[in-house]
């Protein structure tokens, strides 16, 4: 659950930054609210997750934020019929 905090002035942290329980979740809401993500928040994901980590959920972050810009700028409708229907996925359907 995401709530806009204030901080105390000691910590020196901006009142803008996201308490999440969900580091990709305060991650994801920063990247579209604010355009990118805190100092803060990219130090915690670094740590938690390596460079390597935190590289590929910034890049899907980006993905599918861009992604839904781009379906609404466009004004793409939304699919409302089942495109599948009952067929199964080729992939159930492999012999190992």
């Amino acid at each position: 659950m995401f709530h806009l905090g204030a901080y105390p002035s000691s910590s020196g942290r901006p009142a803008y930054e996201i308490y999440s329980e969900d580091l990709s979740q305060r991650a994801s809401w920063l990247a579209d609210a604010l355009g990118g993500l805190t100092d803060h928040t990219l130090s915690t994901m670094l740590d938690s997750s390596g460079p390597v980590l935190t590289r590929k959920y910034a890049v899907t972050i980006a993905w599918f934020s861009m992604l839904s810009l781009f379906l609404n700028a466009t004004r793409t409708p939304l699919e409302t019929t089942d495109k599948i229907g009952s067929r199964t996925s080729p992939l159930a359907n492999r012999s190992s």
